[in-house]
């Protein structure tokens, strides 16, 4: 019954297309598609709610101290200003959650030392002094709204783009010191730990803030910088803009603020991400760098800040308002937005969509747009972006919606930097803004440009129309283009990778007639998740690209590989182990879990590159070691307890006491065998009844013994012939028979390694002082009985 359920299980996750491993939150299986950003934002961060946060500080001059002189907070500070200090205080949310000992700061640069009013921005760190969160999130960031009289723009311009690029969450709240109320605040998050989990595998990584760790860049040269960014020096420009500073990891230093990092030399992750993006030939720049650089994500970085008119941004002044992350899992470096409090700004309405590419300090402009296939790539996500993010039917709705929320609120802020009738005429500039950049950027001669259509692609393999391959196994993908205009196809292409995130490899697909076309996917191992997607050129003098999905490289295609049907072996899981305190221990006496294999044949068996996981969609979490042969009617045991240092038959992975699977493959992905376990009980195995092949019992634990003894019965019968004391032993181990008899005495490991042999007639002392604490098998005479060394 349990192989039937499997198959059934198998079968609907086939059809299904899903995929078996945890996701970033921010990332969904939607109709066999992954997609990212389309999830509800809810909790701290819903910007359909206002939360109520209340700071306590006991300093009655706590905002001089904060403010320093001449304005000029921890994070910011103007020009011969006495920096601020961060105090330390007690946060409470919506009137009953507590949070003692948080740090309390003015944060900003513009918004402190150019900001006359009480109203600054603040920064709250939750966890620096106690281990504490606040609904998931160590760290707030309460932006006051400087230059920003609607107050609305980061919360509108975070919410609008997370559908297509790693974004912040951000909403309203209302703040408040000391009792007394502060007005309305933009709650926006900190690119920090739980911000790179949300997106991506996991925070194994690298992240820069890209400016200089004193706050001064230099260099750059004439030229360029934006509106109000002078020549973009002070920024980074030229510097921290992802430029090549050479092969010495000094400048790089001076240049980014290394925020956080997992990985042994970021420093020279950097540099390498750097050099592919400056120095590939321009032609191969998306094959050339992708494996140091997500290209994609840097196009659609590019998009969002142009779109939205970003002053404060990477387009415009260079470095400061974006960070760098290097992720560990791709090993990919990728831009990330970080500031959004000066985006939509009626001054910046006519922005050109390719800004600023001449200015070679600019390398993701000046390197991208420059390159013919990459630029048509990003136009075709700037018409995605005009069709799902950015239209005055979209975003007129958003703004009235936190009108809504905010109106009233703005009315009564006794600390308002602005009155009412800014606010007012601010969120009608808004509007108009919208409404005339999207007329600018719609007209845009290359934006204007009619895109192939793909139709919804098949994929076929060995296993039918439909089907998933299995592991190793090719897939086919086939799609049909539709030419509305007849400009012609150029070419389709189609890209596929392995995982979840990643670089792509890509395949031109082949013709097929009536405007059909096929690629090929390669093979993969059994469990594994591939994602892929189509791209279809037009034979026009633009060469204009379209993509399936419209949301390529965030929104792909996915199937998991299928694990190949079970097949019956010798070789079974016999025991296991999962919750070991002191039943028996490993080379280095250690009680750690355990995994029993057992050869249910008369003949050897070479598992050698077999694998062993607890998990069905990574089969190949652990190997067996060349030279792994297990002989008939004989038992192996693996110890699952993530310590591989210790020698080869340890695992990288652990049991866990509460239940899951463990599944022994062979190298072309068949599932030899596989054992689902519910919660277990401490220093009791789960066991086959009968030995070898029966259902599987909870029992006294039988470490490479026949599971239908008990330990105690072992003992008994063993002790009754042969006197061994003590057991527990340390140094020296007293033998006693009741009659004479010639023997060997002989001590192995459980794994059957042969560590102490001697001759035994009726009475002898073996030396076992050169043993580690642990647990051994004693046999004299065929018969053998556990032996603990302390």
């Amino acid at each position: 019954m349990k192989r039937i359920i499997f198959i059934l299980f198998l079968f609907t996750t086939v059809q299904n297309y899903l995929i078996s491993q945890d996701l970033p939150s921010e990332m969904q299986v939607i109709d066999n598609r992954l997609v990212s950003g389309l999830g509800d934002v809810t909790g701290l961060y819903d910007p359909t709610h206002v939360h109520k946060i209340e700071l306590i500080l006991e300093e009655s001059n706590w905002f001089t101290l904060m403010d320093g002189s001449g304005g000029g907070g921890p994070g910011g500070g103007g020009p011969n200003s006495t920096p601020g200090v961060e105090l330390i205080g007690t946060l409470i949310f919506n009137d009953t959650l507590v949070l003692d000992s948080v740090m309390i700061g003015i944060k900003g640069e513009t918004s402190d030392f150019a900001n006359n009013s009480e109203k600054k921005s603040f920064s709250v760190s939750v966890d620096e002094l106690i281990n504490q969160d606040l609904m998931g999130y160590d760290n707030l960031n309460l932006n006051c709204g400087f230059q920003d009289p609607s107050g609305m723009r980061e919360i509108l311009y975070c919410n609008a783009t997370r559908s297509f690029a790693p974004a912040l969450k951000a909403s309203s709240v209302d703040l408040y010191i000391n009792g007394e109320s502060w007005g309305p605040y933009a709650n926006v998050q900190q690119i920090e730990g739980t911000y790179i989990k949300e997106w991506f595998q996991s925070n194994a990584g690298t992240r820069w803030r890209c400016v200089s760790p004193d706050g001064v860049n230099t260099g750059g040269g004439p030229g360029g910088g934006g509106p109000g960014g002078g020549d973009g020096t002070q920024f980074g420009l030229g510097t921290s803009t992802l430029n090549y500073l050479g092969t010495d990891t000094q400048p790089y230093e001076e240049a980014y603020t290394l925020k956080s990092s997992t990985r042994d030399n970021p420093w020279q992750d950097l540099i390498e991400s750097c050099d592919a993006l400056n120095n590939t030939v321009l032609i191969d720049l998306y094959d050339g760098a992708k494996y140091a650089v997500d290209i994609d994500k840097a196009i659609w970085f590019l998009a969002q800040e142009i779109v939205f008119a970003d002053d404060d941004s990477y387009i415009n002044k260079g470095g400061s308002d974006y960070y760098a992350y290097f992720d560990g899992n791709t090993e990919q470096l990728i831009p990330l937005e970080v500031d959004g409090n000066s985006v939509m700004l009626s001054e910046n309405v006519d922005w050109d969509i390719f800004y600023n590419t001449a200015d070679a300090r600019y390398v993701l402009q000046n390197r991208i747009f420059k390159n013919q296939e990459l630029r048509q790539r990003y136009l075709s996500h700037i018409r995605v972006i005009l069709e799902q993010n950015f239209n005055t039917e979209l975003l007129d709705e958003k703004i009235q919606e936190y009108q809504a929320l905010t109106a009233t609120r703005v009315q009564a802020d006794p600390k308002a930097i602005y009155d009412y009738t800014s606010y007012l005429n601010d969120i009608e500039e808004l509007k108009t803004f919208v409404e005339e950049r999207y007329a600018i950027i719609a007209n845009h001669t290359e934006v204007n440009q009619t895109e192939l259509v793909i139709n919804a692609p098949s994929l076929t393999t060995a296993n039918g129309q439909g089907q998933a391959p299995a592991g190793g196994q090719e897939a086919q993908i086939s799609v049909t283009i539709d030419d509305t205009q007849s400009q012609g196809i150029n070419r389709v292409v189609l890209y596929y990778g392995e995982g979840i995130q990643g670089a792509f490899e890509r395949v031109t697909m082949t013709p097929q007639g009536d405007n059909t076309y096929s690629g090929t996917i390669e093979g993969y191992p059994a469990g594994a998740d591939v994602r892929y997607y189509i791209e279809a050129v037009a034979d026009n003098q633009w060469q204009t690209a379209a993509y399936l999905p419209k949301g390529a490289e965030h929104d792909i295609y996915i199937y998991q590989v299928a694990a190949a049907e079970a097949v019956d072996g010798e070789v079974v899981i016999n025991e296991l182990l999962a919750v070991n305190t002191d039943v028996n221990a490993d080379e280095a006496g250690e009680f750690d879990d355990w995994i029993e294999l057992y050869n249910n044949g008369t003949d050897a068996v070479d598992i050698s590159g077999y694998f062993l996981t607890d998990s069905e969609s990574d089969l190949v979490k652990y190997e067996f070691p060349e030279g792994t042969i297990l002989n008939g009617d004989d038992y192996l045991i693996i110890w699952a307890d993530g310590d591989t240092q210790q020698s080869p038959y340890h695992t990288e992975f652990k049991l866990s006491s509460g239940g899951e699977s463990v599944i022994l493959s062979n190298p072309d992905g068949a599932q030899l065998d596989r054992v689902d376990f519910g919660e277990q009980t401490i220093d009791l195995s789960y066991s086959r009844i009968p030995n070898g092949t029966g259902a599987f019992k909870v029992k006294n634990a039988t470490p490479g013994y026949n599971n239908e003894e008990s330990v105690s019965s072992i003992d008994q019968l063993h002790e009754a012939e042969y006197l061994i004391s003590p057991n527990p032993a340390s140094d020296k181990l007293s033998i006693n028979a009741p009659h004479s008899s010639s023997n060997k005495v002989k001590i192995t490991s459980l794994l059957g390694q042969l560590l102490i042999e001697q001759d035994y007639h009726q009475s002898e002392t073996i030396d076992i002082s050169s043993l580690a604490s642990g647990s051994y098998l004693i046999t004299i005479n065929r018969s053998s009985q556990l032996l603990i060394v302390e």
